[in-house]
């Protein structure tokens, strides 16, 4: 009995020692904290197509110049991906993607990804001001007034994912949207399958330029069917995880843009094959 009271007496006297010279317990770990930005660069995907001066496929452009500028302001590495436009906006969507570029605001796409925000004015944060234009067979009488479409005969063609689609569905027009090149749209449009075409006015122009495609039989209409502001927009979990750095990245774009973009790169008339 002797011996087991004197063993309990020094396996007490030994428990302080292990725990050391303080009696205080020792602080828990820290639980890891939110941070604000990050060190790993951030994916940003946009149309796989060579729409210049903005963008291409090969990673070029006004676009690019732009946000490589904002991204240094901001502290951010930055890297590009090109997909098929509706799979660039689902991979964001569903937050596999960090965010995406040039494109347009909608209600229904604010619900999908986070644009810069509308306070003072979401048009501060564009990349750039683009339009889109209607294309129609020479002669024929469909136009536009106010920026409705007047006098459609048929259907009107639009590339897939683009939000002059919904537009002109939301205006009660029967639209084509699943031929995403706009050369076969214009094909389309001369062989009398479309009434008319929405193209960006960019596209028409790099149609224009190309040798390899008549266009006699095709007018455009000299004013835009309309003007849009186009944003870089980020996933809802990208935003969750840095949204200080996000709004950096959203004021760096507002205070280069007007150093990187030129003012004769914004829309202006669609090219020599216009209507009167």
């Amino acid at each position: 009995m002797r011996r087991l009271l004197l063993l309990g007496l020094l396996l007490g006297a030994l428990v302080p020692m292990a725990q050391g010279t303080d009696s205080a317990p020792s602080a828990p770990a820290a639980a890891p904290q939110p941070h604000d930005g990050d060190h790993a660069a951030w994916t940003f995907c946009f149309e796989d197509r060579d729409i210049p001066p903005w963008r291409t496929r090969a990673g070029t452009g006004l676009n690019i110049d732009l946000l490589d500028a904002a991204s240094r302001q901001a502290g951010l590495q930055l890297r590009y991906v090109a997909l098929p436009w509706r799979r660039c906006q689902s991979g964001v969507a569903r937050g596999e993607i960090d965010g995406l570029f040039a494109i347009s605001h909608s209600g229904e796409r604010e619900r999908l990804w986070v644009y810069p925000p509308d306070e003072p004015d979401r048009s501060l944060f564009r990349m750039f001001q683009d339009g889109y234009i209607l294309l129609r067979r020479r002669g024929d009488a469909v136009s536009v007034v106010d920026g409705r479409v007047i006098a459609l005969q048929g259907r009107i063609g639009a590339q897939p994912g683009y939000s002059v689609v919904d537009d002109l569905r939301q205006q009660g027009f029967d639209v084509d949207d699943g031929t995403p090149e706009p050369a076969l749209i214009v094909r389309k449009l001369l062989e009398g399958r479309l009434g008319a075409a929405a193209l960006g006015m960019n596209a028409w122009r790099d149609l224009q330029a190309q040798d390899d495609l008549a266009l006699d039989g095709i007018e455009a209409l000299g004013k835009p069917l309309v003007v849009k502001d186009y944003f870089l927009v980020v996933s809802r979990r990208r935003h969750a995880l840095s949204p200080g750095a996000t709004r950096a990245l959203w004021e760096a774009i507002a205070d280069q843009r007007d150093r990187v973009v030129p003012m004769s790169a914004g829309p202006a008339p669609a090219g020599s094959r216009r209507a009167d």
